[in-house]
């Protein structure tokens, strides 16, 4: 892929924009941070939005900065214009911009942390919000999806690597692929750079290690080479036998994905459903961040990036987006034969009341890849799932699905006591119901709680059982 190179336009430039005599109406917008969404997704939406607000001509000037553009749309008569002015030198230094009023929109590949807040402060920032406000409604904007896979040469027989695997893999632990199942054959770890947002994930999601500077001293000793580009990566796997890397599920080219196994010996494969549903452990979401006072075009472009109209751009910019798929054939069938088993090692017996209850409801009917998910120790919903209530909403409106009827099913984590747990599972699927019934006319035929049956994730691990906490919206035949 060939990176637009721009940066602001000198004034002559500018000056070339409206018609003589006639004065130009100029709107601004100013994005900083993830280099993975200013790369391309940035640009694409600003493109796009452009058009749709009738402004269809664009330009860029080249700079010798790779990580800075702008584009520059105008009107049919040369009056208006849209400049969108980029910068991607990373995720950490998105906040500091906003900050600084150097930036109206926050690029993330991660969501806001405590930590991003007292960096801010350390540097003079003292006008950063607080971390419940940084994650509000008003601030947080969730905009794509996107999943870190484990990526492999084409013919490495491996199937599978449990996140301890690859833990020992890139902490220079197993230098051979004996060491986990595969042939006796070193294995050469690949890494994309370290000053990414991706390398920041790996290290929080896959090593274990919330500080980057430490989790760089692990593993840089044993990654044969880093990658500024994703493609380069995939790329390098995919033509040194031994490789493994880890890339975005859009980007792996000819490399061969590894499934992600689990303690519970179960193995879960990055697909377009799993990610959108977020029930592969290893998805990530990708945020606009920006304050509730922010200026109106700046607003309308958050507008635009969260609505059906932005869908199509996200998909061609390789990213997941939040359009309705269709589960793979063997999804119920799967999900019924396991309903017994919360995946805990069998500590917790999943009572057959729950079992039935959730056969019951799932009969005849087709899984949405919209879960509901809730603000960590709380029944707030977060900010992607206030977004879903909308377009499960939106959905069932359309003549596709005219005739079709919600059914809600919530379940919770196996760990603490099983009745508190159903109650919980009932009492936010009965909520969600509620919601939709107030804010949208739209009443599910059913909303049961199931307490832990029918896991998505291994409850052995700490830090994939909250994918657990959920409520499931499906659809089927109205009665």
């Amino acid at each position: 892929m060939i990176k637009i190179r721009t940066v602001l336009l000198s004034l002559a430039v500018a000056g070339l924009l409206a018609a003589p005599g006639r004065a130009e109406t100029v709107s601004t917008l100013r994005l900083a941070g993830s280099n993975l969404m200013g790369e391309k997704l940035a640009a694409d939406l600003a493109v796009d939005y452009a058009k749709r607000m009738k402004l269809p001509g664009s330009r860029t000037v080249t700079s010798p900065d790779p990580d800075e553009y702008e584009i520059v749309s105008l009107g049919s008569e040369g009056d208006r214009s849209l400049r969108t002015h980029i910068e991607a030198h990373g995720t950490n230094t998105g906040f500091r911009k906003l900050l600084a009023s150097e930036a109206d929109i926050w690029m993330a590949a991660r969501q806001a942390r405590l930590g991003d807040i007292d960096e801010a402060h350390k540097r003079g920032q003292n006008n950063a919000p607080s971390l419940d406000q940084l994650l509000s409604k008003s601030w947080e904007h969730v905009i794509a999806l996107d999943a870190m896979v484990a990526a492999v040469h084409p013919r490495n027989p491996v199937k599978s690597l449990t996140l301890a695997q690859l833990r020992d893999i890139f902490s220079g632990k197993a230098k051979t692929w004996s060491a986990v199942g595969g042939p006796e054959l070193p294995i050469i770890p690949f890494s994309s750079s370290m000053n990414s947002s991706t390398f920041d994930v790996f290290c929080t999601q896959i090593m274990n290690i919330g500080d980057i500077a430490e989790c760089q001293k692990v593993v840089q000793p044993f990654i044969k080479k880093s990658f500024v580009s994703a493609e380069e990566l995939a790329d390098e796997i995919s033509n040194s036998p031994g490789a493994v890397g880890f890339v975005g599920f859009s980007g792996v080219r000819n490399a061969r994905i590894v499934g992600i196994g689990t303690e519970c010996g179960t193995t879960i494969l990055p697909t377009s459903f799993t990610i959108k549903s977020e029930e592969y452990p290893l998805t990530r979401r990708l945020y606009f961040y920006a304050p509730p006072s922010s200026k109106e075009e700046v607003v309308q472009f958050l507008e635009y990036a969260r609505s059906d109209a932005a869908q199509s751009v996200i998909e061609s910019a390789g990213f997941v987006n939040f359009r309705i798929s269709s589960p793979p054939d063997s999804y119920t069938g799967a999900r019924l034969d396991s309903a017994g088993d919360a995946l805990d090692g069998g500590r917790t017996r999943v009572r057959p009341n729950d079992v039935h209850a959730f056969e019951d409801a799932v009969q005849g009917a087709s899984r949405l890849p919209i879960t509901f998910r809730f603000q960590p120790g709380s029944d707030e919903l977060d900010n992607r799932a206030q977004d879903d209530l909308q377009r499960l909403a939106g959905l069932m409106n359309t003549s596709a699905y005219g005739k079709m009827e919600v059914v809600l099913v919530g379940f919770t984590q196996a760990q603490g006591d099983y009745n508190a747990n159903r109650e919980v599972s009932r009492g936010r699927a009965l909520a969600m119901r509620d919601s939709l019934a107030a804010a949208f006319s739209l009443n599910p035929a059913v909303a049961v709680g199931v307490g832990p049956a029918a896991p998505v994730a291994c409850n052995l691990d700490p830090n994939a059982r909250f994918l657990n906490q959920r409520v499931e919206a499906w659809v089927r035949p109205a009665k």
